[in-house]
């Protein structure tokens, strides 16, 4: 695998991951991920490595290669997926935000009838007028 080759080239060199990023223009970052296969370096790329390191990694890119358009494939396929899945909470939370506004709606509507009816069966205060009308009538 060119991650291990890389290594071991950089390794036989005696350099640490610093002096190769320095000697290729790349960040210590980079080399790193290439050496954890994180990322491989592209055709050029190799090439300078190649050059500078004193070795062939011809062998490994084929490999590599092969399994990289396999893996493309499959990422893809996981994109795709990805896609979907959010497309699907997407429309979950819309449902989940037309249910509260809903039930916001409805507890509203509750509300404002409980104030209405808790409104129309308070009694009004009594003027004077009305007392001394009922007391007159009691009296009869």
């Amino acid at each position: 695998m060119i991650a291990e080759q890389l290594k071991k080239a950089r390794l036989a060199k005696g350099w640490t991951q610093k002096v190769l990023a320095e000697k290729i223009g790349k960040s210590i970052s980079v080399i790193s991920s290439w050496e954890r296969s994180i990322r491989q370096p592209n055709e050029e790329t190799m090439l300078i490595l190649s050059q500078l390191l004193e070795t062939s990694f011809t062998n490994a890119k084929q490999k590599q290669s092969s399994k990289k358009s396999l893996s493309s494939t499959t990422k893809k396929d996981n994109a795709k997926k990805t896609d979907a899945k959010k497309a699907n909470a997407k429309q979950s939370k819309k449902q989940v935000n037309v249910k509260k506004t809903r039930a916001t709606v409805k507890k509203e509507k509750v509300e404002k009838k409980s104030k209405t009816v808790s409104s129309s069966t308070q009694q009004k205060p009594i003027s004077s007028d009305t007392q001394d009308f009922e007391f007159l009538m009691k009296n009869e």
